[in-house]
């Protein structure tokens, strides 16, 4: 697919040798494509769910601290002047077993 193409192209411009910046601009690249599968899987559910379909979480191990690094980036790819960062407690379970890309956008959606 084309967005596969395009997360090949910046696999391959990732392991090149980058500056700090244009490693941070292929990093926040890497998280808006992450963004776009997420929006085309909700609209898929949405389509799911007006035809009757019972929807079902896809249950995998996740990496919370991953998640909340996603929701940083894009959060703070925005441009706004002061940058939001998040922290996990270290009494919490880093991998937890639940949606992905519903968690994902509940937290996006906070």
């Amino acid at each position: 697919t084309p967005l596969q193409s395009f997360c090949f192209s910046l696999d391959l411009l990732n392991q090149t040798n980058l500056h700090p910046e244009q490693r941070e601009y292929v990093q926040q690249s890497n998280v808006a494509v992450d963004l776009m599968r997420l929006t085309i899987s909700q609209t898929m559910d949405i389509s799911k769910a007006l035809t009757g379909a019972k929807l079902t979480p896809r249950r995998t191990t996740v990496h919370l601290s991953s998640i909340m690094h996603r929701v940083e980036v894009i959060i703070n790819g925005f441009g706004k002047e002061v940058p939001v960062t998040f922290s996990v407690a270290s009494n919490v379970c880093d991998r937890i077993i639940t949606d992905e890309e519903w968690l994902w956008q509940m937290i996006l959606n906070l």
